[in-house]
C-alpha cells in the first residue's frame, strides 16, 4: 500500500464512517488539494487490492474501508506468502533458527492464536 493510500484508510479508520464520493471529495480537496481524478484513482486502487468495499445505495456510491485488525491480518497474509510461501512453518523456522518446531513452541503458538482470536490481547 502506498503512503497516500495509507491517508485515505487511516481517514476512514479515524471516523468510523463509510462515505459517499462527494463527501470524501470534499474532504480531501480541502485538507489535501486534491482533484476529483485523484481521488478516484486512489480509492478504485484500494478497492481492487480489496481494502475498500463499494456499495450502490439509493443511486450513490458508498465507500466503507474494512477495520485495521482485517487490515493487519492482510498485511501478516501478505508477508507469508511473498516471503514464505504461505507457510507459517517456514516462518515460524526462520524465526527460531530451528529446524523442527517444538510442542512447546505449538503450545505457546497456539494461545497466543486464541488470546488474539478471544481479543485478550
Amino acid at each position: 500500500m502506498t503512503k497516500t493510500e495509507m491517508q485515505v484508510m487511516e481517514f476512514f479508520w479515524e471516523t468510523g464512517k463509510s462515505y459517499t464520493f462527494a463527501e470524501l471529495q470534499k474532504y480531501f480537496t480541502e485538507k489535501k488539494g486534491w482533484k476529483k481524478q485523484t481521488l478516484n484513482t486512489y480509492l478504485r486502487n484500494l478497492h481492487m487490492k480489496e481494502f475498500i468495499k463499494k456499495d450502490f445505495i439509493h443511486r450513490k456510491t458508498v465507500y466503507t474501508a474494512i477495520s485495521k485488525k482485517e487490515y493487519e491480518r492482510k498485511k501478516a497474509e501478505d508477508f507469508l506468502q511473498k516471503n514464505y510461501k504461505g507457510k507459517l512453518h517456514n516462518f515460524l523456522v526462520a524465526l527460531t533458527g530451528k529446524s523442527i518446531v517444538t510442542k512447546d513452541d505449538e503450545k505457546e503458538l497456539l494461545r497466543y492464536l486464541e488470546e488474539e482470536k478471544d481479543g485478550k490481547l
